[in-house]
């Protein structure tokens, strides 16, 4: 139990993070001066709707990432988080049947928290690009809101925990 409350903090801490790379995101193109407004409406607008884009894909690969984490029975995503180094650190700091577990928690939040923060940094890209302030509002909202619905529930990592300790 201990070693999950220390992962848990390790997840908690990244997700704070991402937060904060949120505010950073709305501080920064609001402190700057860089106003112009642009010219070219068609050029605007394909370059709003290809963010916008980017931005829903984003999303659909993070809830896809996420339900992947969350398939508690099948356990067989181990393969796609195997490459990652970090899994294989926080993975060889556990003993028993819950280390990959773990470990997975870890690397899918942690994928799955930077697509739906990389959401509200697309808004900054229109900001500076075509000085689109209310898209930079939208995207950052839209990412917080996310990042909050599909938070990583410790409830949910003490049952895979207690699911792989069944499995053992």
């Amino acid at each position: 139990m201990q070693n999950l409350d220390r992962e848990w903090i390790t997840i908690r801490a990244l997700w704070l993070i991402l937060y904060v790379m949120l505010a950073m995101c709305l501080i920064i193109a609001n402190v700057s001066n860089d106003h112009e407004e642009v010219s070219n409406l068609d050029t605007s607008n394909v370059l709003r709707y290809t963010v916008y884009g980017m931005a829903l894909l984003s999303f659909i690969a993070s809830y896809r990432i996420r339900q992947l984490m969350l398939m508690v029975e099948k356990g067989g995503f181990d393969r796609f988080v195997e490459v990652i180094p970090l899994y294989h650190i926080i993975k060889d700091r556990h003993d028993g049947a819950a280390q990959a577990v773990l470990a997975r928690f870890v690397v899918y939040s942690i994928l799955w928290g930077s697509l739906l923060a990389a959401i509200g940094s697309y808004g900054l890209v229109l900001r500076f690009a075509i000085n689109d302030f209310l898209s930079l509002y939208i995207l950052a909202g839209i990412s917080a809101a996310f990042l909050y619905i599909l938070r990583p529930r410790k409830a949910k990592l003490i049952e895979m925990v207690a699911h792989a300790n069944r499995m053992a």
